[in-house]
């Protein structure tokens, strides 16, 4: 069953020309080695099978297995993980400074007590005032 599956998969993969190290990866992790010297047969590097070498037979196969597969996808998701990093990286550090701010204003705030009245303390800690930032 596994094997009909995994030959329908890579056949139609072939098919319509998106083999890529994606598609390769997953058919030699999970094929049986019968499947794989049965579709690859002349593209593999070694009889044993064994020790498959992804690069060398994405070079070998034909050039219609892969016409249509985007060979920068993978690079193309790695910069756009790398760039999310960065941003979250950029925030929390901003969310950082933005804290740090208001810490020290809230530290100056006690010590710019002019000698007001308790009601007067009450009535600013009801009603706080907009700060600039």
């Amino acid at each position: 069953r596994d094997y009909d599956l995994f030959r329908h998969v890579f056949e139609n993969c072939c098919q319509e020309g998106l083999v890529n190290v994606y598609v390769m990866e997953e058919f030699i992790r999970g094929a049986s080695p019968y499947l794989k010297r049965a579709l690859l047969g002349p593209y593999l590097p070694s009889s044993s099978g064994r020790e498959l070498n992804l690069e060398q037979i994405l070079e070998l196969i034909p050039e219609e297995w892969k016409i249509n597969a985007d060979p920068n996808k993978e690079e193309e998701q790695q910069q756009q993980q790398q760039q999310q990093q960065e941003e979250q990286q950029h925030y929390e550090e901003q969310m950082g400074s933005q804290l740090e701010q208001s810490d020290e204003i809230q530290k100056e705030e006690p010590s710019t007590d002019d000698g007001n009245s308790s009601s007067d303390k009450n009535e600013m800690e009801e009603e706080p005032k907009p700060q600039d930032h």
